[in-house]
């Protein structure tokens, strides 16, 4: 393989994982000022119908979280899996770093964990509104 081909799946391989990042921050932020909203919202003596409807949209913004990044991650996963293919030194350090003693990888904790307990937490703040 030519090293501008390689270079360019590196290069792709990278910018995965910066997109990667970008949605989780994106996601995070957007989910914490309105959880936050809501939460302040509900938690007052007076209860207003319109935080029914934005608990709505907080789950199902998380839910399009979730949908992002897993697939995101899956798509990393490729890249990752086909870089390891093509450079042993990378190949070698992630060999390195299936130690078991971390259970789950930090990109399947920020793609299923994360927006999972934000769900909970939706669920939740719905329940406490009804």
């Amino acid at each position: 393989m030519e090293p501008r081909t390689e270079d360019r799946i590196w290069t792709h391989r990278q910018n995965l994982n910066t997109d990667f990042n970008a949605f989780s921050n994106y996601f995070l932020l957007a989910q914490s000022i309105l959880l936050a909203m809501v939460g302040t919202g509900i938690s007052g003596k007076q209860h207003s119908p319109v935080f029914l409807p934005l608990t709505a949209l907080g789950f199902l913004l998380t839910a399009t979280w979730a949908y992002v990044l897993a697939k995101q991650k899956f798509v990393l996963d490729q890249a990752k899996a086909r870089c390891s293919e093509l450079f042993k030194d990378y190949r070698d350090l992630r060999a390195q770093r299936s130690d078991r003693r971390w259970l789950f990888s930090n990109t399947a904790i920020l793609a299923y964990l994360i927006p999972g307990t934000f769900a909970f937490a939706w669920i939740m703040m719905g329940i406490a509104q009804l």
